[in-house]
């Protein structure tokens, strides 16, 4: 009598597990796409609609060549090769800076707004955050739209 509630109430408890298993996934999934597309749907509209083709941190420039560093999620076996890129940047590359404005009065508490200006890649600096828009081959990117991120205080 015992032995087949103890089995009932083992597989229950497999079962109860594999739910749960099954739901943390999904609502981990649910989390990162709606982070995702709230980024997105952040962007300022003069930004290109499609994905970037790479972003990072400014960590060289040289001539027309500016040099990328990818942050990379934990990076095991990554080599630094693999986690830079260089970006192209010819005279037809057009370039944003985000400037940042508060509505300290506004009925939300104050929100802050995105918004950008026109840059030149005199604003690009090392360590500038950077979204790049263009035609990628292999880890070179040729530009045809850099965002300069806003860097803080």
């Amino acid at each position: 009598m015992k032995r087949p509630i103890l089995i009932g109430i083992i597989a229950l408890q497999i079962l109860l597990m594999g739910s749960a298993f099954v739901g943390g996934r999904m609502l981990a999934d649910q989390n990162q796409r709606g982070a995702r597309s709230q980024f997105a749907n952040q962007l300022p509209t003069q930004l290109p609609r499609e994905p970037a083709a790479g972003s990072g941190a400014v960590q060289q420039i040289q001539g027309n060549i500016i040099t990328l560093t990818r942050a990379r999620a934990g990076g095991q076996g990554a080599s630094s090769a693999s986690n830079q890129s260089d970006v192209a940047v010819t005279a037809e590359t057009k370039y944003y800076k985000s400037v940042s404005s508060s509505s300290p009065g506004a009925p939300g508490g104050g929100q802050t707004q995105i918004q950008i200006q026109d840059a030149s890649l005199t604003d690009v600096k090392i360590g500038n955050q950077v979204m790049v828009w263009g035609t990628k081959n292999g880890e070179r990117i040729t530009a045809e739209v850099i965002y300069i991120l806003s860097t803080g205080r």
